[in-house]
């Protein structure tokens, strides 16, 4: 098929009509699992391909060699980007989904893709359709190294640390909630707001309370630098819970007793009325293991002591 194409080059054909499927003879090269028609994607280009024709979907030339990780590709359309306005106007150009070439790479977790279109330019603070910039789509992934190596990189490039996205959550309620700990971590030493508050009247504290149990020794610390920065770790939140609020309706007592070392106050009421004594009284296994060790004390004092 392709060796065809390139006999039809001579009669100087129109190479930016779409085909029933949206796409162009362009867009059909890049997404061509074969590799050894790449050199192909020149001689497109030489007799007026145009690498900024979107697809019906809105996917330029660029958004498709991340979508399908063809490297070189990329790399030889940034190189136009680089060398030349008439060809790769725009790295930032978003498709229809609102997603930039640099949101998408991170998406999908391309991280050699993200780090290259950093490098030529890409804007990190492009909002997609969730109002989601590369950096809350970062966070939102799991922990990794080329993760938090990227977002580093964000940072560097200006990326905008407090921006909210349609629920109003940063991306450190984001990392919090993805429990990238490290990530957190670094958001907050580059200055993110602790005190943000999502849809839900959240800020970060709130969404650390909510850690599970085995993730305690990796969110205290975070708790213990927050408050080092200025949090006030009795704000209310969600309903009036403050943190202690939330973590003993996690039932994770071990979180509460270290937040409690921490200064943590339990007077506060939330809009229900209750103090996290209320919360801890109305638990049934608590209010059980309680009256087994009374009834054992009981027992044990009632029973005569023999040997006397």
């Amino acid at each position: 098929m392709w060796s065809r194409v390139c006999d039809l080059l001579v009669t100087k054909p129109d190479l930016n009509l779409l085909d029933r499927d949206g796409l162009s003879v362009l867009h059909r090269l890049i997404m061509c699992p074969d590799s050894r028609f790449d050199s192909l994607l020149s001689r497109l280009l030489e007799n007026g391909a145009d690498v900024n024709l979107k697809t019906a979907n809105g996917d330029t030339a660029l958004h498709l060699a991340t979508d399908h990780q063809k490297l070189r590709k990329v790399q030889y359309i940034l190189r136009l980007a680089h060398n030349s306005d008439e060809h790769c106007r725009n790295v930032d150009d978003k498709n229809r989904e609102g997603n930039t070439a640099a949101i998408l790479a991170a998406r999908i977790e391309n991280w050699h893709f993200l780090k290259l279109l950093l490098k030529h330019g890409a804007n990190v603070n492009v909002l997609d359709s969730h109002q989601h910039s590369v950096l809350h789509i970062l966070a939102l992934k799991r922990p990794s190294f080329y993760c938090e190596s990227l977002a580093t990189e964000c940072i560097k490039h200006g990326a905008q640390v407090n921006r909210r996205d349609e629920n109003g959550r940063s991306p450190l309620h984001l990392a919090a909630d993805s429990q990238n700990w490290t990530l957190c971590k670094l958001l907050i030493e580059h200055g993110a707001n602790h005190d943000i508050r999502d849809e839900d009247n959240s800020n970060v504290l709130h969404r650390l309370a909510l850690a599970d149990s085995e993730h305690v020794e990796e969110v205290i610390p975070l708790f213990s630098l927050l408050q080092y920065r200025g949090a006030n770790i009795n704000a209310a939140g969600p309903s009036g819970n403050t943190i202690v609020h939330l973590a003993a309706r996690q039932k994770n007592w071990m979180l509460l007793k270290r937040l409690l070392h921490l200064g943590a106050c339990i007077k506060p009421r939330n809009e229900d009325g209750f103090t996290v004594i209320h919360i801890l009284a109305s638990d049934p296994v608590l209010e059980t293991n309680h009256t087994k060790a009374r009834r054992h004390h009981c027992y044990y004092l009632s029973t005569p002591v023999t040997g006397q």
